[in-house]
């Protein structure tokens, strides 16, 4: 028997020659390095897909910075204020501040804890929205800040 490929797959074509088993033979050899090699595309292309699926995980993640500071003062520091990874109407007695952002585009997570008397630095800076969530603009991008606890923070970008 000898194998012969057709536009909808494998074909068996009897011969009664006196070549019909070297023929098998090498119909045999021919559809067995076939599928090896399909075997090998495939593996092939599941890594490049694998790699670069990686490689962009990588290159997304990697674009993103966080930090944390004890205080505002720590904030102050860092230069993180001028650069507008952090507000600059975050109350003065802020403390345990996560800072969070992508270094190539203007979005922003800060989580910090404050002094409840201090809520004012907040209403001065920003248009309330509801109970204590307030949309303030920083750096030329509005954000949101949510009070929770009277003494929580949460501040990202819109």
């Amino acid at each position: 028997m000898l194998y012969r490929i057709r536009n909808y797959g494998l074909d068996r074509v009897s011969l009664s020659t006196p070549y019909e088993g070297v023929i098998q033979t090498l119909s045999n050899i021919l559809l067995y390095a076939i599928r090896k090699i399909m075997k090998a595309l495939g593996a092939i292309i599941f890594l490049t897909i694998i790699v670069s699926v990686g490689a962009v995980a990588y290159l997304i993640w990697s674009e993103r910075e966080s930090n944390s500071f004890e205080n505002y003062k720590s904030v102050i520091e860092s230069g993180l204020i001028t650069k507008g990874w952090v507000p600059s109407f975050i109350p003065k007695s802020s403390y345990n501040i996560n800072e969070h952002h992508a270094v190539d585009k203007p979005n922003i997570y800060v989580e910090l804890y404050f002094n409840p008397e201090d809520i004012s630095y907040f209403e001065k800076a920003c248009n309330l929205l509801s109970n204590n969530t307030y949309k303030c603009p920083n750096s030329g991008y509005p954000v949101k800040v949510t009070v929770t606890n009277e003494n929580h923070a949460i501040i990202e970008s819109i």
